[in-house]
């Protein structure tokens, strides 16, 4: 899924742990492992929070 594809992006960009998201953004653990691992969709609010960690706006990751 491209959303995914794009969050695992960022984390490799940035040096960024599955850890690092959980402690960043607040989001429950086995949810950041679905969303990275095993590209489930995350929520919009799941999405929200992780783009923002990494500075990213909704119009970039449309334009993706």
């Amino acid at each position: 899924m491209i959303i995914n594809d794009l969050i695992r992006d960022l984390m490799i960009e940035h040096e960024k742990t599955i850890s690092d998201v959980v402690n960043i953004t607040g989001c429950n653990i086995e949810r950041v492992e679905d969303i990275v691992l095993r590209d489930l969709s995350p929520t919009p609010n799941e999405a929200q929070l992780i783009f923002e960690m990494f500075g990213v706006s909704l119009s970039e990751v449309i334009s993706y």
